[in-house]
Order: structure tokens, then sequence, then C-alpha cells
């Protein structure tokens, strides 16, 4: 669905979400870095982009692949009951 060639290529990109390093809230920021130059650091979710209107918010992906789940466990309950 991502890949034009069919491929694995893009899978990691389209799985991570981005967060701008200079969002955290007070007091959760790291004290200290050894890479003090990086700005955006990526994380295992489907939410919006910092750049985003809707920033951090859950993304459409997010809402299809929770479908897909519930879809998925609603037709195995109703195949073994």
């Amino acid at each position: 669905m991502y890949s034009q060639t069919g491929t694995m290529h893009g899978f990691i990109d389209h799985t991570l979400s981005h967060f701008n390093v200079s969002n955290f809230k007070p007091g959760n920021a790291p004290t200290s870095s050894s890479l003090p130059e990086i700005t955006i650091c990526r994380y295992k979710d489907y939410r919006e982009p910092p750049w985003s209107a809707e920033a951090y918010q859950f993304s459409k992906t997010y809402w299809a692949v929770l479908a897909a789940r519930l879809a998925f466990v609603i037709l195995f309950q109703v195949q073994y009951h």
C-alpha cells in the first residue's frame, strides 16, 4: 500500500512518527545528551508530525490500523464461537 514497487522499502519510515525535542514538557526532557544537535527523533506510533496543524494527534493511518485489528478480532471470535 505504501511502496510503489510492492516491497518493504519505506515500511520503517511509514511506521515511525516524528517528535520535535523542543516540545518536551518541562521536567521531562533529558538533562544531558551526547547528541545535542538532534532536533527531531522518531518513535513507533501513527501520529501527525509536529509541523502538522494537528500535531501529535492520531493520524488517519492509526484509525485504519485500529479498525483492521478490531475487524480481525471480531472475525476470529465469530469463527470460533
